[in-house]
Protein backbone atom coordinates (compact mmCIF):
# COMPACT_ATOMS: atom_id res chain seq x y z
CA UNK A 1 0.00 0.00 0.00
CA UNK A 2 1.35 3.43 -0.98
CA UNK A 3 2.26 5.79 1.82
CA UNK A 4 -0.36 8.46 2.51
CA UNK A 5 0.58 11.96 1.38
CA UNK A 6 -0.37 15.36 2.75
CA UNK A 7 -3.20 17.06 0.88
CA UNK A 8 -4.65 19.69 3.24
CA UNK A 9 -4.08 22.22 5.99
CA UNK A 10 -6.33 23.61 8.74
CA UNK A 11 -6.85 24.22 12.48
CA UNK A 12 -4.23 26.91 13.10
CA UNK A 13 -3.77 27.61 16.82
CA UNK A 14 -1.51 29.84 18.86
CA UNK A 15 -0.76 29.80 22.58
CA UNK A 16 1.19 32.46 24.51
CA UNK A 17 4.30 31.09 26.21
CA UNK A 18 3.97 32.12 29.86
CA UNK A 19 7.24 30.80 31.31
CA UNK A 20 10.32 29.13 29.88
CA UNK A 21 13.29 28.38 32.13
CA UNK A 22 15.62 25.44 32.63
CA UNK A 23 13.28 24.38 35.46
CA UNK A 24 10.13 24.18 33.31
CA UNK A 25 7.78 25.95 30.93
CA UNK A 26 4.07 26.70 30.67
CA UNK A 27 1.58 27.99 28.12
CA UNK A 28 -1.75 29.75 28.06
CA UNK A 29 -4.73 27.90 26.59
CA UNK A 30 -4.45 27.61 22.78
CA UNK A 31 -6.76 29.76 20.67
CA UNK A 32 -7.73 29.06 17.08
CA UNK A 33 -7.31 31.46 14.16
CA UNK A 34 -9.57 30.69 11.20
CA UNK A 35 -8.79 31.20 7.53
CA UNK A 36 -5.47 29.33 7.26
CA UNK A 37 -4.35 29.08 3.61
CA UNK A 38 -0.69 27.99 3.58
CA UNK A 39 2.21 27.38 5.96
CA UNK A 40 5.54 27.54 4.16
CA UNK A 41 8.26 26.16 6.46
CA UNK A 42 11.94 26.95 5.88
CA UNK A 43 14.14 24.86 8.19
CA UNK A 44 17.40 26.58 7.16
CA UNK A 45 19.40 23.47 7.99
CA UNK A 46 22.86 22.74 6.63
CA UNK A 47 25.73 20.26 6.82
CA UNK A 48 29.36 21.29 6.81
CA UNK A 49 31.98 18.70 5.85
CA UNK A 50 35.46 18.36 7.36
CA UNK A 51 37.97 16.95 4.90
CA UNK A 52 40.95 14.83 5.93
CA UNK A 53 43.40 12.56 4.12
CA UNK A 54 42.23 13.87 0.78
CA UNK A 55 38.57 13.05 1.34
CA UNK A 56 35.39 13.93 3.23
CA UNK A 57 35.80 12.64 6.80
CA UNK A 58 33.20 14.19 9.12
CA UNK A 59 29.81 15.83 8.59
CA UNK A 60 28.66 18.45 11.09
CA UNK A 61 24.92 19.17 10.77
CA UNK A 62 23.53 22.53 11.81
CA UNK A 63 19.88 23.39 12.47
CA UNK A 64 19.03 26.93 11.48
CA UNK A 65 16.19 29.06 12.73
CA UNK A 66 12.74 27.90 11.71
CA UNK A 67 10.98 30.43 9.47
CA UNK A 68 7.33 29.86 8.62
CA UNK A 69 5.35 32.10 6.28
CA UNK A 70 1.73 31.66 7.34
CA UNK A 71 -0.98 32.87 4.99
CA UNK A 72 -4.48 33.74 6.21
CA UNK A 73 -7.55 34.85 4.31
CA UNK A 74 -7.75 37.71 6.78
CA UNK A 75 -6.21 38.52 10.15
CA UNK A 76 -8.09 41.06 12.30
CA UNK A 77 -5.99 44.04 13.31
CA UNK A 78 -6.65 43.48 17.01
CA UNK A 79 -5.35 39.90 16.82
CA UNK A 80 -2.35 40.91 14.76
CA UNK A 81 -1.60 43.62 17.33
CA UNK A 82 -1.72 41.05 20.17
CA UNK A 83 0.78 38.80 18.40
CA UNK A 84 3.10 41.71 17.67
CA UNK A 85 2.86 43.35 21.10
CA UNK A 86 1.23 46.51 19.80
CA UNK A 87 -1.21 48.73 21.69
CA UNK A 88 -4.93 48.83 20.96
CA UNK A 89 -7.00 51.77 22.19
CA UNK A 90 -10.71 51.98 21.39
CA UNK A 91 -10.07 49.51 18.58
CA UNK A 92 -7.29 51.62 17.06
CA UNK A 93 -3.91 49.89 16.71
CA UNK A 94 -0.81 51.89 17.50
CA UNK A 95 2.60 50.71 16.30
CA UNK A 96 5.92 51.68 17.88
CA UNK A 97 9.48 50.83 16.91
CA UNK A 98 10.10 49.17 20.27
CA UNK A 99 7.02 46.92 20.33
CA UNK A 100 7.93 43.47 21.65
CA UNK A 101 6.25 40.53 19.88
CA UNK A 102 4.51 37.96 22.05
CA UNK A 103 6.34 34.68 22.72
CA UNK A 104 3.99 32.02 21.36
CA UNK A 105 3.69 28.43 20.23
CA UNK A 106 1.85 27.73 16.98
CA UNK A 107 0.11 24.53 15.90
CA UNK A 108 -1.83 23.19 12.95
CA UNK A 109 -2.69 19.94 11.20
CA UNK A 110 -2.37 18.62 7.65
CA UNK A 111 -4.88 16.20 6.12
CA UNK A 112 -3.38 13.10 4.48
CA UNK A 113 -4.71 11.13 1.53
CA UNK A 114 -5.89 8.31 3.84
CA UNK A 115 -8.16 10.64 5.83
CA UNK A 116 -5.80 10.90 8.81
CA UNK A 117 -3.83 13.98 9.89
CA UNK A 118 -0.30 15.06 10.69
CA UNK A 119 -0.32 17.30 13.77
CA UNK A 120 2.37 19.92 14.48
CA UNK A 121 3.35 22.30 17.27
CA UNK A 122 6.24 24.77 16.96
CA UNK A 123 6.95 25.35 20.61
CA UNK A 124 8.41 28.85 20.82
CA UNK A 125 8.86 31.86 18.59
CA UNK A 126 7.67 35.28 17.51
CA UNK A 127 5.81 36.84 14.63
CA UNK A 128 7.44 39.63 12.65
CA UNK A 129 5.66 42.72 11.30
CA UNK A 130 4.15 41.71 7.94
CA UNK A 131 4.35 43.50 4.64
CA UNK A 132 0.96 44.97 3.75
CA UNK A 133 -0.28 45.05 0.18
CA UNK A 134 -3.35 46.93 -1.03
CA UNK A 135 -4.78 46.83 -4.53
CA UNK A 136 -7.70 48.57 -6.15
CA UNK A 137 -10.77 46.57 -7.08
CA UNK A 138 -10.90 45.43 -10.70
CA UNK A 139 -13.37 43.56 -12.90
CA UNK A 140 -11.87 40.29 -11.72
CA UNK A 141 -11.82 39.72 -7.96
CA UNK A 142 -8.37 39.72 -6.35
CA UNK A 143 -8.00 38.04 -2.98
CA UNK A 144 -5.64 40.03 -0.77
CA UNK A 145 -4.48 37.52 1.81
CA UNK A 146 -2.38 38.29 4.90
CA UNK A 147 1.04 36.64 5.35
CA UNK A 148 2.69 36.58 8.79
CA UNK A 149 6.22 35.30 9.30
CA UNK A 150 6.87 33.19 12.40
CA UNK A 151 10.49 32.79 13.50
CA UNK A 152 10.95 29.75 15.72
CA UNK A 153 13.26 29.32 18.68
CA UNK A 154 14.24 26.40 20.87
CA UNK A 155 12.84 26.29 24.39
CA UNK A 156 15.16 27.14 27.26
CA UNK A 157 13.50 24.34 29.24
CA UNK A 158 14.61 21.38 27.11
CA UNK A 159 16.07 22.65 23.84
CA UNK A 160 13.06 21.41 21.84
CA UNK A 161 11.58 23.56 19.10
CA UNK A 162 8.94 21.27 17.58
CA UNK A 163 6.58 18.35 18.20
CA UNK A 164 4.94 16.50 15.28
CA UNK A 165 2.92 13.30 15.06
CA UNK A 166 1.08 11.24 12.44
CA UNK A 167 -2.40 10.19 13.52
CA UNK A 168 -2.09 6.91 11.59
CA UNK A 169 1.09 5.83 13.41
CA UNK A 170 -0.01 2.78 15.45
CA UNK A 171 2.37 3.73 18.27
CA UNK A 172 0.46 6.96 18.98
CA UNK A 173 -2.07 6.80 21.85
CA UNK A 174 -5.47 8.21 20.88
CA UNK A 175 -5.29 10.65 23.81
CA UNK A 176 -2.36 12.51 22.21
CA UNK A 177 -4.41 13.24 19.09
CA UNK A 178 -7.58 14.07 21.04
CA UNK A 179 -5.80 16.60 23.26
CA UNK A 180 -3.41 18.05 20.68
CA UNK A 181 -5.03 21.47 20.50
CA UNK A 182 -6.31 21.54 24.09
CA UNK A 183 -2.86 22.35 25.45
CA UNK A 184 0.63 22.77 24.04
CA UNK A 185 2.65 19.66 24.94
CA UNK A 186 5.32 20.37 27.52
CA UNK A 187 6.59 16.80 27.48
CA UNK A 188 5.54 13.52 25.87
CA UNK A 189 5.28 10.73 28.41
CA UNK A 190 7.22 7.53 27.85
CA UNK A 191 4.93 4.50 27.49
CA UNK A 192 4.60 2.21 30.49
CA UNK A 193 6.67 -0.96 30.34
CA UNK A 194 4.66 -3.88 29.01
CA UNK A 195 3.08 -6.07 31.71
CA UNK A 196 0.82 -9.12 31.61
CA UNK A 197 -1.78 -10.62 33.96
CA UNK A 198 -3.36 -14.00 33.33
CA UNK A 199 -6.52 -15.87 34.34
CA UNK A 200 -5.96 -18.45 35.64
CA UNK A 201 -2.76 -17.48 37.41
CA UNK A 202 0.32 -19.66 37.45
CA UNK A 203 -0.14 -22.56 39.88
CA UNK A 204 -3.94 -22.27 40.00
CA UNK A 205 -5.87 -25.35 41.10
CA UNK A 206 -9.46 -26.49 40.52
CA UNK A 207 -9.92 -24.45 37.34
CA UNK A 208 -13.32 -25.12 35.77
CA UNK A 209 -13.05 -27.33 32.69
CA UNK A 210 -15.17 -24.92 30.64
CA UNK A 211 -13.17 -21.79 31.46
CA UNK A 212 -11.21 -19.77 28.91
CA UNK A 213 -7.68 -18.47 29.46
CA UNK A 214 -7.16 -14.72 29.26
CA UNK A 215 -3.95 -12.75 28.80
CA UNK A 216 -4.43 -9.09 29.79
CA UNK A 217 -1.72 -6.61 28.74
CA UNK A 218 -1.49 -3.03 29.97
CA UNK A 219 -0.64 -1.67 26.51
CA UNK A 220 -2.30 -2.33 23.17
CA UNK A 221 -0.65 -5.02 21.08
CA UNK A 222 0.52 -4.81 17.50
CA UNK A 223 -1.60 -6.46 14.83
CA UNK A 224 -0.91 -9.89 13.29
CA UNK A 225 0.04 -11.57 16.56
CA UNK A 226 -3.21 -13.43 17.16
CA UNK A 227 -1.88 -16.86 16.15
CA UNK A 228 -1.13 -20.11 17.95
CA UNK A 229 2.56 -19.36 17.53
CA UNK A 230 2.11 -16.60 20.11
CA UNK A 231 -0.67 -17.94 22.34
CA UNK A 232 -1.41 -21.62 22.93
CA UNK A 233 -2.43 -24.27 25.44
CA UNK A 234 -0.85 -27.72 25.90
CA UNK A 235 -1.36 -30.74 28.12
CA UNK A 236 1.41 -30.84 30.70
CA UNK A 237 1.83 -34.61 30.49
CA UNK A 238 2.83 -34.86 26.82
CA UNK A 239 2.91 -31.33 25.38
CA UNK A 240 -0.05 -31.96 23.08
CA UNK A 241 -1.60 -28.74 21.83
CA UNK A 242 -5.23 -28.13 22.74
CA UNK A 243 -7.35 -26.78 19.90
CA UNK A 244 -8.61 -23.34 20.90
CA UNK A 245 -10.07 -20.20 19.36
CA UNK A 246 -8.15 -16.95 19.76
CA UNK A 247 -9.73 -13.53 20.03
CA UNK A 248 -8.74 -10.04 21.18
CA UNK A 249 -10.84 -7.17 22.52
CA UNK A 250 -11.37 -3.88 20.67
CA UNK A 251 -8.66 -2.15 22.72
CA UNK A 252 -6.21 -4.87 21.63
CA UNK A 253 -5.16 -5.54 25.20
CA UNK A 254 -7.03 -8.72 26.24
CA UNK A 255 -6.32 -11.94 24.37
CA UNK A 256 -8.71 -14.84 25.04
CA UNK A 257 -7.79 -18.47 24.43
CA UNK A 258 -11.03 -20.47 24.33
CA UNK A 259 -10.68 -24.28 24.09
CA UNK A 260 -13.01 -25.72 21.46
CA UNK A 261 -14.10 -28.50 23.84
CA UNK A 262 -14.09 -28.66 27.63
CA UNK A 263 -10.77 -29.53 29.23
CA UNK A 264 -10.29 -32.88 30.95
CA UNK A 265 -11.04 -32.90 34.66
CA UNK A 266 -8.21 -33.27 37.19
CA UNK A 267 -5.61 -32.65 34.50
CA UNK A 268 -2.59 -30.34 34.40
CA UNK A 269 -2.26 -27.85 31.54
CA UNK A 270 0.21 -25.16 30.49
CA UNK A 271 -0.89 -21.91 28.82
CA UNK A 272 1.82 -20.00 26.97
CA UNK A 273 2.20 -16.40 25.79
CA UNK A 274 5.29 -15.95 23.63
CA UNK A 275 7.99 -13.52 24.66
CA UNK A 276 7.86 -12.20 21.08
CA UNK A 277 4.51 -10.52 21.71
CA UNK A 278 5.05 -6.80 21.04
CA UNK A 279 2.99 -3.76 22.00
CA UNK A 280 2.36 -0.80 19.73
CA UNK A 281 5.44 0.93 21.15
CA UNK A 282 7.71 -1.93 20.11
CA UNK A 283 8.12 -3.26 23.65
CA UNK A 284 8.21 -6.91 24.75
CA UNK A 285 7.79 -8.38 28.23
CA UNK A 286 11.02 -8.04 30.17
CA UNK A 287 10.54 -11.54 31.57
CA UNK A 288 10.16 -13.06 28.11
CA UNK A 289 7.80 -15.99 27.53
CA UNK A 290 4.97 -16.35 30.05
CA UNK A 291 4.14 -19.89 31.21
CA UNK A 292 0.98 -20.55 33.23
CA UNK A 293 0.69 -23.94 34.91
CA UNK A 294 -2.76 -24.87 36.19
CA UNK A 295 -4.89 -27.88 37.06
CA UNK A 296 -8.56 -28.43 36.31
CA UNK A 297 -11.18 -29.31 38.90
Amino acid sequence: MAEAIQIGLDSFHYAPLLTDTTAGCSYDTPAQISGLVTADVKANGSIETQYADDGPAVNAPSIGRQEIDIEFTNLPLSLRARLLGQTVTSGVVGEKSDDTPLDVAIGFRSLKSNGKYRYVWYLKGNFTIPDDKYKTKEEKTNFNTQVMKFVGLRRDYDGLYKFAVDEDDPAVPASIITNWFNAVPVAIAEPAALTLATVPTDGAQAVAVGDSITFTYNNALRDSQLTDDYFYLVKAADGTKVEAALSIDSAKKVVTLDPKVNLTALTEYIAVASGLVTDIYGQKLAAGTTIVNFKTA
